[in-house]
């Protein structure tokens, strides 16, 4: 059984194709929604329109991990065996599903599968996704498409979250998403966490997705612009694959990079920050080398 995992906050301007895609699954879905307290009409849409959908409405904004992990408790609890985290303003194609799940009768160690993610109007690569296709984090992908000699599937160690198909079992062993993180970067330590414990991500090129930012105009959301630099001291600090004191010194090497930018108050406040709290970013590490609870 797959369950969709989809997390709502204000998203009246996705939604009906964003429905009409889940329902044109070749492979049936059932769909569990968790509104983080939206205000433009989002839940009264959905009580009217997608009422099939098991709706979980917070009151306030839990965030994307916190969100998703509620879902996917949700669907671990009635039964299913795959999930599938489909961000609001992403769309399915009707055979999305049917070609990803095939991929996880490779090998015992596939934990993550992802579709291609292409933008809203499907006529070209979504704009975060190019990001995900370098050599280190997708091997072989470039070069092989250049060529005309495209694989049937590709290893890759970073994809946003936007559409990806879990395993239930590896998220019974090792959970999902991490409260260290409120929103952006949970997904890289995720994947960052299942290298850890041995587990494979893969990209399957046949499949697709289409992520709409248009409204944002293909750019990251204010939040996301607002918190970056955090985001990405705490992917950095929070990759268990390396001993702390390492992760350190690229978090250094890092506010190096944003003095050399001008960027001096935050570089500084960088330092201070990973000094002053080390003790609790040592502590969030210890816990993600085992279970992360739901």
């Amino acid at each position: 059984m797959i369950y969709c995992i989809v997390v709502t906050s204000n998203g009246m301007i996705w939604l009906e194709r964003h429905i009409a895609s889940i329902r044109s699954s070749s492979i049936p879905l059932k769909t569990i929604i968790i509104d983080n307290s939206s205000v433009d009409g989002t839940l009264e849409y959905l009580n009217l329109h997608f009422n099939e959908a098991y709706v979980i409405k917070s009151n306030q904004n839990l965030g994307f991990g916190k969100a998703n992990n509620l879902g996917v408790k949700y669907a671990i609890e009635n039964g299913a065996e795959f999930v599938f985290l489909l961000n609001q303003d992403a769309y399915l194609l009707s055979d999305t599903i049917e070609k990803c799940i095939e991929e996880f009768k490779i090998s015992e160690n596939v934990a993550l599968v992802s579709p291609v993610h292409l933008d809203g109007s499907g006529k070209q690569l979504d704009i975060g996704f190019q990001r995900c296709l370098t050599n280190e984090l997708c091997p072989g992908f470039f070069s092989d498409l250049v060529l005309n000699n495209r694989k049937n599937i590709y290893p890759i160690y970073s994809v946003n979250a936007a559409a990806w198909l879990l395993k239930v079992s590896v998220i019974n062993e090792i959970g999902l998403f991490s409260q260290a993180f409120f929103h952006y970067g949970e997904d890289i330590n995720f994947q960052q966490r299942l290298v850890y414990f041995g587990y494979k991500s893969l990209l399957v090129p046949n499949a697709y997705v289409l992520h709409d930012r248009k409204a944002r105009n293909g750019e990251k959301s204010e939040l996301g612009k607002k918190i970056e630099i955090k985001t990405n001291q705490m992917t950095i600090l929070m990759n268990i694959n390396e001993p702390f004191n390492k992760v350190v010194k690229s978090v250094w090497k890092y506010a190096g990079l944003l003095l050399f930018e001008g960027k001096i108050i935050k570089s500084l406040e960088l330092l201070l920050d990973t000094y002053w709290y080390r003790t609790k970013y040592l502590k969030w590490r210890k816990e993600m080398n085992g279970k992360i609870s739901l």
